[in-house]
């Protein structure tokens, strides 16, 4: 869990803390109210002396501080109602308890966790973090719900304090399944660049020993694989770069992009490759065509679409570029007639460092972050990605981004 998630915690428990404590101030203070009216009523049937005068006098004043206890009522009944209803739409599970353990509010909605099962799970291990709680000390503890959506729910209880004094306790669970997955494909993302970082580095310096104490006919050889890794490690270090830009957006730099300048201006940057593996590359696009947004950003998704292609296709084959109008978007698609993705493998070229064909990968110098970056880039747009792949037939990858008008 990052800073930001724990501050959201913390001040979504300080939250709830305040409203247990205020449901609780309001309850004893209703009592207070009544036990004050009565008085006073008490107060004007005992009078001993018919004094009408004096009577009136005092029926005043008893209405005007009914009136002003009723008003003050009437305000913190009207913020405690608004807090319930505010707590009502939160994905979470909350019972407050006063100090003598009876339940003051219950309060159950976690979406992921809503079978009878489930909530008979939740609130037992709820039951016995409040008993916690009324001892005056906190508690927590995760519990794992199996099922067709794998659910995390973390439950926390504390005691309520006012003035000094434990007054009740409070218990909340909620689902922190997306943060704990936030958290593992963090984890995830710092192993895997940790290790193709080390792969490339690791083989130059073993590659630069070699070559200090070989041969004069070894070392065109050694130079050569020296100057692959480190060309690797650049376009890692380069779709690195790339993909933290992608998870950055900033609308300060979107403007209105006419579509077939962009693409022309992605072509040059492949052009060169594909020609030395004797590849042609055929364009295709629609006139006054125009996007808004980030012309870096979307480049670099398209030379990264056109580098797949041209990675995976045989020599002497034809990539195809095209965009066109289809409803309100511009879809810009690639298609190559390559190896093909198979099928169980689609869903998941997005991932990062994820590679169909590792061998392959390593020969192109493939990275495993040029379909990530891809959708990134592309969801942080407002658009959408598809992909259609036959194995040993070819790919075409859609994208497709909301068009501008060209002023």
């Amino acid at each position: 869990m990052d800073n930001l998630d724990v501050w959201l915690w913390v001040a979504g428990a300080t939250a709830i803390a305040a409203l247990a404590a205020l449901y609780l101030q309001e309850r004893s203070r209703h009592q207070a109210f009544r036990q004050n009216i009565a008085s006073k009523l008490d107060q004007v049937t005992r009078s001993s002396e018919f004094d009408r005068e004096a009577t009136t006098t005092r029926s005043t004043s008893i209405e005007r501080e009914l009136d002003a206890v009723l008003s003050g009522f009437d305000e913190a009944l009207a913020e405690s109602m608004l807090l319930k209803r505010a707590v009502a739409t939160m994905d979470v599970s909350i019972v407050i308890q006063s100090q003598s353990g009876d339940t003051q509010f219950r309060h159950y909605n976690l979406e992921n966790a809503e079978s009878i099962t489930d909530e008979a799970l939740v609130s037992g291990h709820m039951t016995d973090l409040l008993a916690l709680a009324g001892a005056g000390e906190r508690g927590t503890r995760t519990i794992e719900i199996t099922g067709p959506t794998p659910t995390s729910i973390r439950i926390t209880s504390w005691p309520i304090i006012s003035d000094a004094q434990q007054v009740g306790s409070v218990c909340l669970a909620e689902d922190v399944s997306e943060s704990q997955r936030t958290e593992r494909m963090r984890s995830d993302f710092v192993a895997n660049v940790s290790h193709e970082l080390r792969t490339p580095v690791a083989a130059a310096v073993v590659l630069a020993d070699a070559l200090v104490v070989a041969d004069e006919s070894e070392k065109p050889h050694l130079v050569e694989r020296v100057q692959h890794e480190l060309v690797r490690l650049s376009s890692l270090v380069e779709d690195l770069l790339d993909l933290h830009s992608a998870l950055q957006p900033s609308s300060k730099r979107y403007k209105v992009v006419p579509v077939d300048q962009l693409l022309n201006r992605a072509t040059r940057r492949v052009q060169l490759t594909m020609e030395q593996r004797c590849q042609s590359l055929e364009i295709k696009i629609d006139d006054h065509l125009n996007v808004f947004g980030d012309k870096s950003q979307i480049q670099t998704a398209v030379v990264n679409l056109l580098e797949n292609a041209s990675n995976y296709s045989d020599s002497g084959t034809t990539v195809l570029l095209s965009a066109r109008l289809v409803g309100d978007e511009a879809m810009i698609s690639v298609t190559d007639s390559g190896i093909g993705i198979p099928q169980h493998d689609v869903e998941r070229v997005f991932e990062r460092f994820y590679r169909v064909d590792r061998g392959r990968s390593r020969l192109t110098g493939g990275t495993g972050l040029g379909l990530s970056i891809v959708r990134n880039v592309v969801e942080a747009h407002g658009g959408r990605v598809a992909i259609h792949s036959i194995e040993g037939r070819g790919t075409t990858v859609a994208i497709s981004f909301p068009i501008a008008e060209s002023d």
